[in-house]
């Protein structure tokens, strides 16, 4: 909500920004980061995000004059999970990561005694994280319950709207498809 205060004319040179979260409906908080520029939805759930985000685009448009769709440079989603485990996780991610001299040489460096790598790491094979055209997936044991859970967290940002929203509102069975196929691998 405009205040009197946000309102009055800003001295020359004087900027006044809202970062973080500015607005929120229900568990749907409405984000910006000046410094990206980005604005943003934040929901723990899909549905939700898909269609408040929808609904956000449409009062910038209506409102604001502000086609988002024409101008935005790209559109992301970064979603976080911690899931359950059908088989004992740590020993599923371990399975994955059986040979690795990496991880002997930097137990070696830590001095703590021999370590497995456990987990999995993707990055897009092109570009950079400071592209618009990037994505990553990082899938762990949740080191609460390694044996029952695995923690996920996904980031994927795309010049393509309908490709992001897309994935967002399927992002939960995205997940369980990654579960599913790194558990193939202990049977």
């Amino acid at each position: 909500m405009l205040t009197d205060e946000l309102l009055q004319p800003l001295a020359f040179g004087i900027w006044r920004e809202a970062s973080g979260g500015i607005a929120r409906k229900g568990d749907t908080l409405l984000m910006t980061d000046p410094g990206r520029p980005m604005i943003g939805v934040v929901s723990p759930k899909p549905v939700d995000l898909v269609r408040e985000f929808g609904d956000l685009e449409r009062v910038l448009r209506d409102k604001l004059c502000f086609d988002s769709a024409s101008r935005a440079l790209y559109y992301e989603v970064g979603a976080q999970a911690i899931t359950w485990a059908s088989r004992p996780a740590l020993a599923s991610l371990r399975m994955l990561n059986t040979d690795s001299s990496l991880a002997g040489e930097l137990a070696d460096i830590l001095d703590l005694g021999p370590a497995w790598s456990v987990g999995v790491h993707l990055v897009q094979a092109e570009g950079d994280v400071l592209s618009p055209d990037w994505w990553h997936l990082e899938l762990t044991p949740s080191f609460r319950s390694p044996n029952n859970t695995y923690r996920l967290t996904f980031v994927c940002r795309k010049p393509d709207r309908s490709r992001i929203l897309s994935l967002a509102d399927n992002i939960d069975g995205v997940f369980v498809r990654v579960i599913e196929r790194v558990e193939r691998e202990h049977e």
